[in-house]
């Protein structure tokens, strides 16, 4: 074998030698992109997934959001609808001749039910010249700042406020149900 033949044989062996490790090579490379691409899609299933999960917590959360806010809105609405039955109340109460509303208050502390009982009966100044000198009972002037009276008893453990302001507290849930039924 002479010296061109040894130089061809050495580059024939070196190509297929280059060929090996470029076969390996490229075969290596496509294990790795195969493997990138299997863990490019287990990852995007996974982000896919979990944009849909939050987008399904956010619309829940807007639908909550957004029925909370009615509910409040419904409840300030059949609140403002009780408070102006009240206030119409009120100025009809108060609109009545002085006559109607001395025989209101009377009826408010010469009823049955304190019969018997030492108290006293305070009438706001603007109302007291109303009920002035009534009956057997101790009524006095007093700042109440509204239509009504308020009864306690001569020990002061026991007051009744029947004030229209008051009333209207008590009786705002029996009002609202005439109104808006349900509870």
């Amino acid at each position: 074998m002479g010296l061109i033949e040894l130089e061809a044989k050495l580059r024939s062996d070196a190509e297929k030698e280059l060929q090996e490790i470029k076969a390996g090579i490229d075969s290596q490379v496509a294990s790795i992109l195969a493997e990138i691409k299997s863990s490019a899609e287990i990852d995007g299933r996974r982000i896919i997934e979990g944009g849909e999960r939050k987008a399904r917590l956010m619309a829940s959360k807007i639908l909550s959001d957004a029925k909370a806010k009615c509910a409040r809105a419904e409840s300030r609405g059949k609140n403002l609808a009780v408070e102006e039955v009240f206030a119409e109340a009120s100025r009809r109460v108060l609109a009545m001749p002085d006559a109607r509303k001395a025989g209101f208050l009377l009826k408010l502390f010469l009823s049955p039910v304190f019969e018997g009982l030492k108290f006293q009966a305070k009438v706001d100044k603007k109302y007291f010249p109303l009920v002035k000198g009534a009956g057997k009972k101790h009524v006095v002037e007093a700042e109440l700042g509204d239509f009504g009276v308020m009864l306690e008893s001569a020990d002061g453990l026991i007051r009744v406020d029947n004030r229209i302001s008051s009333m209207m507290e008590r009786i705002k849930p029996k009002i609202a149900k005439m109104l808006f039924g349900g509870e």
